[in-house]
């Protein structure tokens, strides 16, 4: 028994081992034979349960090293990505930066063209009829780079900040400083050309004094660039307006109609439509926007008959049918004929011009006959 028991201790460590008590082994002594192979059976059992712990605490040991190892590897990967974000986050930064100094360099020169712009619509309310031609192109040629402006700005806001192409910002900051002179030449040239005009327009000018007629107006009219007036609808106003007594004034009040449509087909930016134009706009070259109505009312646009009174003939670029719904108007003068003056505003569309489908009297409405 003593010799075993020191095998014993030495196969299994400390914390496994079943250490028979003394007085067990004094009863082994006495017991009989068979109580002590019992005995022998059961610390056999129990020194096999310990050498299976025993194992699989060592086993378990050797997994937790290879996860403690594994776990360090990925804590330096880790370490490793954080290093490479940081870098990039750096390059962002350097990145956003550029793209701001090219940005404000656009955001200056926007105020500079709203500065012209703004400069370019005091002129034109002191504009007329003459030098149509010369100030069409010049404000052609205005669109034309202010609309390259804008793309250029385009294509700079486009830009991530995280794939901006500095060659491409530089470039197009290069060409602003010549885009402005441009633009400052197109304006000297509006300038002249509204100076040109301005001996003989305004409210009291050589053309105003010259119109005698409703007929006398639309003949100075239709020399315009930018207003469609069909022959039909001359012929018609002439008859309707013509009348004894009152050929001057419905004469000067569709000029000062016709004037102010014009000079808003010819502005660059009016920033919304005629009406909102004129109520922004002040001088010869507008109108009271309380004489103005851009709508019809539901019971107009609402009853068949009344619809049709308002379809009028235009250019059939605009409307391939030749006949145009037009419901903005405007009031010429008060009185029992309450004249009205129709139009449909294609500044922005195919034809980029102003259609007058109707000057006369009051057309019939729910109230009106």
């Amino acid at each position: 028994m003593g010799k075993r028991s020191s095998i014993r201790r030495q196969a299994v460590p400390s914390c496994f081992r079943i250490v028979p008590s003394t007085g067990a082994s004094e009863a082994s002594t006495t017991a009989a034979p068979v109580q002590s192979d019992r005995r022998r059976d059961r610390l056999r059992e129990a020194e096999a349960e310990a050498q299976q712990n025993w194992a699989a605490l060592v086993e378990t040991r050797a997994h937790l090293a290879e996860t403690r190892e594994r776990l360090t590897q990925i804590c330096e990967e880790l370490a490793a990505s954080q290093a490479v974000v940081a870098e990039q986050r750096a390059q962002i930064a350097e990145q956003r930066a550029e793209f701001a100094a090219a940005r404000q360099a656009g955001t200056y020169s926007s105020n500079r063209i709203r500065r012209l712009r703004s400069k370019v619509r005091q002129l034109y309310q002191d504009n007329a009829m003459l030098s149509e031609r010369q100030l069409s192109e010049a404000l052609q040629t205005e669109r034309h780079l202010r609309e390259r402006i804008r793309r250029l700005r385009c294509k700079v806001r486009r830009q991530s900040p995280q794939l901006a192409q500095i060659p491409e910002l530089q470039r197009l900051a290069a060409e602003v400083p010549e885009l402005r002179k441009r633009v400052a030449e197109v304006a000297a040239v509006n300038v002249a050309a509204l100076q040109a005009a301005a001996a003989q327009s305004g409210p009291h000018g050589a053309l105003a004094g010259a119109v005698h007629s409703v007929g006398n107006a639309l003949e100075a009219a239709t020399q315009s660039l930018v207003l469609s007036i069909p022959e039909a609808v001359v012929t018609a106003a002439v008859t309707e307006m013509d009348v004894s007594g009152k050929r001057a004034s419905r004469g000067r009040a569709v000029l000062d109609a016709l004037r102010a449509l014009q000079c808003y087909a010819l502005d660059a930016d009016p920033g919304g439509d005629f009406r909102h134009w004129c109520d922004q706009a002040s001088g010869a070259a507008s109108y009271p926007a309380n004489r103005i109505a851009m709508n019809e009312s539901e019971s107009v646009l609402q009853d068949p008959e009344l619809r049709k009174e308002r379809m009028f003939p235009v250019d059939p670029v605009l409307e391939p049918s030749g006949q145009q719904l037009m419901v903005a108007h405007i009031r010429l003068s008060n009185g029992a004929a309450a004249p009205r003056l129709y139009f449909f505003d294609d500044t922005r569309g195919p034809t980029r011009k102003i259609h007058i489908g109707y000057i006369g009297p009051h057309l019939p409405t729910k109230r009106f006959q």
